[in-house]
């Protein structure tokens, strides 16, 4: 029941673009017995229909500049290919600092930055 709210809860803001599938990874390493490599794994396989799903009513409702999120698709798909290949060669636990220092710095980027 849990693992549902989660899902129903990450989809949502996923749609909304704010970072669902970061909460499903501190969700699925901290709260459950997933290791990091399987949570990895299943936060691409639930990212793929939720964003999907997204980026099609985004593009209906011509919110989305089609020249901006082909660029974006292009350099993100071939940084994830980059970023996959040195995951494999790296250690969980380093994988898990990185992952860690990154939200650090987001979430000090968000507070720190000033509102217009």
């Amino acid at each position: 029941m849990i693992g549902f709210a989660v899902g129903v809860v990450t989809g949502l803001l996923s749609g909304l673009g704010v970072g669902g599938g970061t909460l499903l990874m501190l969700w699925l390493t901290l709260f459950t017995e997933i290791s990091l490599r399987s949570a990895q794994l299943l936060n691409l396989v639930y990212f793929l229909p939720t964003v999907s799903a997204s980026v099609i009513f985004h593009i209906r409702n011509r919110l989305v500049d089609v020249q901006a999120f082909a660029c974006a698709a292009m350099t993100g798909t071939a940084a994830g290919i980059l970023g996959t290949l040195v995951s494999d060669r790296l250690q969980t636990a380093s994988v898990r600092r990185i992952f860690g220092l990154l939200l650090i710095a987001m979430g000090s980027i968000q507070i720190l930055k000033k509102r217009k």
